[in-house]
């Protein structure tokens, strides 16, 4: 519990500069806590199903993570971590409107 007070007290960019020198799996555990919610909640509005916003969202995080020494840099990784978020999401949806369209009308 200690460790996530001092975590607490970290930017977004130091969390990133932070698990660029030590990737501390505690440190990545809140990142994803603290993130993975509201992340969800906003794939939601493009996607509508919650497994799939998981799904998507999941990717999301895994792909930061490998990306995280060039994120430590970076001036705005809220923006880029949404940005992914809504992205991979209309990336699904892209290429499963198809699918979409023909489940709605057969229903």
């Amino acid at each position: 519990m200690k460790e996530r007070n001092l975590y607490d007290q970290l930017s977004l960019k130091e969390i990133f500069v932070e698990l660029t020198e030590n990737p501390d799996r505690a440190l990545y555990n809140f990142f994803f806590n603290k993130y993975y919610p509201k992340l969800i909640w906003f794939a939601l509005i493009y996607v509508k199903q919650h497994s799939l916003a998981e799904e998507i969202v999941s990717d999301v995080m895994m792909n930061i993570f490998k990306k995280r020494e060039k994120l430590a840099s970076s001036e705005n990784i809220e923006g880029y971590i949404f940005i992914s978020v809504k992205n991979q999401s209309l990336k699904y949806l892209r290429k499963h409107k198809n699918k979409v369209f023909i489940d709605n009308y057969e229903n």
